[in-house]
Formats: structure tokens, C-alpha cells, sequence
């Protein structure tokens, strides 16, 4: 089967549609082969891209519904996310505003997300941005782990939305924390250089121990929009 695109026929896009869910289904149903069923996920996904969202999967997202389409299951896979922890999420977000520096810095970025794109705004109002860039800033700050070693940089809010349109707001939250942590850690750990003048002395998204060059931050910003949000959704990519 070819990679999808705008050419691809119903048939081939319901196709794929059926492998992604029988992989799904399959993996529910057998656990104990969860690294097995991973690889071919993600073999899939490499060789024909994620086939378009069903018209009721739009509509239940457009509508503001908390439902995890068949987009939003793989990549819940693919980030291991298994369970997800309502309260902890909810403690995080009554604990309100972060320090005023990382506040002021989330209030600047969050406007400028995505902001000519009518549906995504629709489905991602610049409160539930706020509030979940917000409540990871407090995860990190109370973290154990190389999370406590992150803090709120400039960039986050373009990474932390596609998360958050495809997802409900919890799933979005966990499944954002483990692509940071897991998949591009070094591009959000504070650096004396960061993508701010060194004078400055802020943090900002780095690769080992460098600041990279703009275009380089802005391949990794598109790769996330491109592959959760899929070449064929109109004006994401």
C-alpha cells in the first residue's frame, strides 16, 4: 500500500484506517505483546502516514466532546500512555498561575499559537493552552525525576497544541509530558544560551547542550504538527 495523500482513493483510506484499528484492537486484547504490536504501529505509521479524520471524529472534536478519535489512540500508543491521572491533573491546574517570569512568558506565547487557523482556535481555546502549559510548568517544578530539571521555554505552546486538538485535555497533558521527557528532552532543558541572547541568561530549546538554529526548532514544531495532525488535514501542516 502507497502512502496516503490527497490523491488516495475511499477505499484505500478505509483500508488503512482498518489496519490501524485491528493493530489497536489486537494490542487491547494482548498486552503481553505490547512491544510487538508498538513496532508494527509504528512501522505503519512511517510507511503510509495516519489516513484523515472521519467526518464524526471532526464533528465530535468540533463540538467540544472528550473523545480520543483513532488519531489520538496512536499516538497514546506510541507514547505509552496507559493510564492517566485525573486528579493529579486537576490539583495541578487549581494550583493556578506558575512564578510570574513563566506566566508572563505562557501569556506571550499562547495568542501567537496557531492563531490564523479559525478550527483550531475553536478547538483549542487560548484558556485550555494556558491552563495546560500552566499546570505542566507546576508538574515539572514538583517533579522527582528529569522533569524537575525543565522549565516553561518559548516553543512549548506550538508543541503542547497539536496534543491538545487531538486529544481530550488530560490524555493531551500526559501525552505531552512523555514526548518531552522521552523523545526531546535536550530541546527543553535550561541553557545559558538557549534561543535567546546569551546576555539574557534564559533558558530556551537546546540540543546537546547547543542552542540550535532557528530553522532547527522550527523542523521539530512542524515534524510534531505534520504527524499528529496529518499532511491531509487542511491548513495544519
Amino acid at each position: 500500500m502507497p502512502s496516503i495523500d490527497k490523491s488516495s482513493s475511499k477505499e484505500t483510506i478505509n483500508n488503512l484506517r482498518k489496519q490501524y484499528m485491528e493493530l489497536l484492537d489486537y494490542g487491547n486484547a494482548h498486552p503481553n505483546e505490547l512491544s510487538d504490536n508498538v513496532a508494527k504501529l509504528r512501522n505503519l505509521v512511517l510507511l503510509h502516514g495516519l489516513p484523515p479524520e472521519t467526518s464524526e471524529e471532526v464533528e465530535n472534536r468540533m463540538k467540544g466532546n472528550v473523545w480520543c478519535g483513532m488519531r489520538g489512540m496512536v499516538w497514546k500508543v506510541l507514547l505509552n500512555i496507559k493510564t492517566v491521572d485525573n486528579e493529579k491533573y486537576v490539583a495541578l491546574v487549581q494550583k493556578g498561575e506558575p512564578n510570574k517570569e513563566v506566566y508572563q512568558q505562557i501569556r506571550k506565547d499562547v495568542p501567537r499559537t496557531f492563531m490564523s487557523d479559525h478550527e483550531f482556535a475553536t478547538c483549542v481555546p487560548q484558556e485550555k493552552l494556558s491552563r495546560t502549559l500552566s499546570a505542566f510548568a507546576h508538574y515539572c517544578s514538583e517533579s522527582t525525576s528529569r522533569l524537575s530539571n525543565i522549565q516553561y521555554v518559548q516553543g512549548m505552546n506550538t508543541l503542547m497544541a497539536p496534543f491538545l486538538y487531538i486529544l481530550p485535555e488530560v490524555d493531551a497533558f500526559y501525552a505531552f509530558g512523555s514526548f518531552i521527557l522521552e523523545h526531546c528532552y535536550l530541546y527543553v532543558v535550561p541553557n545559558i544560551q538557549g534561543d535567546k541572547p546569551a546576555s539574557n541568561n534564559q533558558p530556551g530549546l537546546v540540543v546537546d547542550g547547543q542552542a540550535p538554529a532557528v530553522s532547527s526548532k522550527e523542523k521539530l514544531e512542524k515534524g510534531v504538527k505534520l504527524v499528529l495532525l496529518g499532511e491531509m488535514d487542511s491548513g495544519k501542516t
